[in-house]
């Protein structure tokens, strides 16, 4: 049995409903029926998990013994300050949902490792929203390394396809961690919205050798992976450019001007730099030498903020117009050339 979703991609319902002698513990995972997320299997003698868009502040409770969610994780209007009943959930199937509520952090979801979406087409649809939320500062999930679409597991299913979140209208000072940036470069992530910054990097982090704090160019060292902060490459420091060789990420920006450079060679190993405040992300400004202006490893399509992301680069002061190169989600990496 296969059932097929509508032209808004809602699946079929499927209901297996209140069978007082049914065993139905393992149904949603036989079958077909694996592939599919907004299954309501619930009231009889044992479900196969439990129902994630029925939360709200009275059956909040109800949830303790929970470790699947089918049909998402929907906390949209609930008050209740204790999310607790929620911590055992390891994996959610459906759509997160997380919108006008008072909620900091989802530390309450200390447990979930895995997030199952289903994305049939190549249509847009936002598989994680947090929205609305005034409160909230950090995401704050300390075991998520699992997000998948269901549908690639067909031998006629599609290609992984956009992994699309939104976080969106939160705390001025919602951040994401460095740990948290990678993880969603990793698993291929894109945003529709994100209001984010970088959170600050502490002390702790900083004192591994491959993490570094941007100063000045001649101050980073050999075993520099990532660097923080906004990299400067001028007149003045473009001798120590060879320095640059071993940087992987980049978070915060690049601005490489008034040098004789010729080549960007130098950022063989430049995987991505990622800037989430204001204007572009590159910025290559009267380099008059400059011929070869290609990162070959350069990955641009992650963690933009529209859904043709626009990788903005300054050409020249004397040009009063950005230059931008659009990239879609899921492009793949390598040899970005300006």
């Amino acid at each position: 049995m296969f059932m097929y979703s509508d032209k808004n991609l809602k699946e079929s319902d499927f209901q297996v409903v209140d069978n007082k002698k049914l065993d139905a513990e393992n149904l949603c995972g036989s079958g077909l029926l694996h592939y599919f997320t907004d299954l309501r299997v619930k009231g009889n003698l044992k479900d196969c998990g439990c129902q994630g868009d029925e939360i709200d502040d009275s059956t909040l409770s109800t949830y303790k013994t929970c470790q699947n969610s089918y049909n998402g994780l929907y906390l949209n209007n609930v008050t209740s300050k204790d999310l607790s009943p929620l911590e055992n959930i390891m994996q959610v199937k459906g759509i997160i949902d997380i919108s006008n509520t008072d909620i900091e952090n989802l530390s309450f979801l200390k447990n979930l490792v895995t997030f199952k979406y289903r994305n049939q087409e190549t249509k847009e649809r936002i598989s994680f929203n947090l929205q609305n939320n005034p409160k909230m500062t950090r995401f704050g999930m300390p075991v998520l390394s699992v997000i998948h679409n269901t549908e690639v597991e067909r031998s006629d299913g599609p290609e992984e396809g956009i992994v699309l979140f939104n976080f969106e209208n939160l705390h001025p000072d919602f951040c994401l961690t460095v740990n948290e940036i990678l993880l969603f470069l990793e698993l291929n992530v894109t945003f529709r919205n994100l209001n984010a910054k970088i959170c600050d990097v502490s002390q702790e982090i900083l004192s591994e050798p491959s993490v570094c704090k941007f100063e000045t160019l001649e101050k980073l060292h050999s075993e520099c992976i990532f660097v923080i902060g906004d990299v400067v490459i001028d007149s003045e420091n473009e001798h120590d450019i060879i320095n640059v060789g071993n940087v992987y990420y980049i978070f915060g920006s690049l601005t490489i001007k008034n040098t004789k450079l010729q080549s960007l060679a130098y950022f063989f190993n430049l995987l991505a730099i990622v800037h989430l405040g204001d204007g572009p992300a590159i910025q290559l400004i009267s380099n008059k030498e400059l011929k070869d202006a290609k990162f070959d490893n350069l990955r641009v399509k992650q963690l933009f903020q529209n859904k043709v992301f626009l990788l903005k680069i300054k050409i020249s002061e004397h040009y009063n117009q950005w230059k931008p190169r659009s990239f879609y989600p899921g492009q793949s990496s390598g040899h970005f050339q300006i």
